[in-house]
């Protein structure tokens, strides 16, 4: 039911939307993979568009892990510091996280996926400004509210 919805044009639109107007590069949807113990990429918006998605993150390590397991959101306006941080994304882009708002998407309070906002440093597109305002903060956060109802 989820991945379904997810694929509706109007989300799509909705999820692209919020990238541009939050100050976002992409953002991604990530979902545990129980026979590995890895999370996987399964819809990846924006920024390197379908090039990631099917992408394995060790479901031991990183913010996705770590959402997974609290059920809480967590903001990094600093995510190249964090101590927890995987790095396995940057390398296969050869870019770098500066920001990355992760939040749990539930059914019945349970985690079911995790959806990650991301800012990069990129060469060609230099940031003047890093991190999240408080109003692109709120936008991402109102988009998930929309996908988990």
């Amino acid at each position: 039911m989820f991945l379904q919805r997810l694929e509706l044009p109007a989300i799509v639109r909705l999820i692209e939307a919020a990238i541009h107007s939050a100050h976002a590069d992409a953002a991604a949807v990530w979902l545990l993979d129980e026979r590995s113990q890895a999370f996987r990429i399964v819809k990846n918006f924006g920024l390197h568009g379908a090039t990631i998605e099917g992408l394995l993150l060790d479901s031991k390590h990183g913010v996705v892990s770590a959402v997974h397991a609290s059920g809480q959101e967590e903001l990094e306006q600093d995510s190249c510091n964090h101590p927890e941080r995987s790095m396995e994304i940057d390398v296969t882009l050869k870019q770098r996280t500066t920001a990355q708002l992760t939040i749990p998407l539930k059914r019945n309070s349970q985690v079911i996926a995790i959806m990650s906002f991301v800012q990069l440093f990129r060469c060609e597109k230099p940031r003047t400004t890093f991190g999240y305002s408080d109003a692109d903060l709120e936008l991402m956060r109102s988009v998930c509210d929309i996908i988990n109802s």
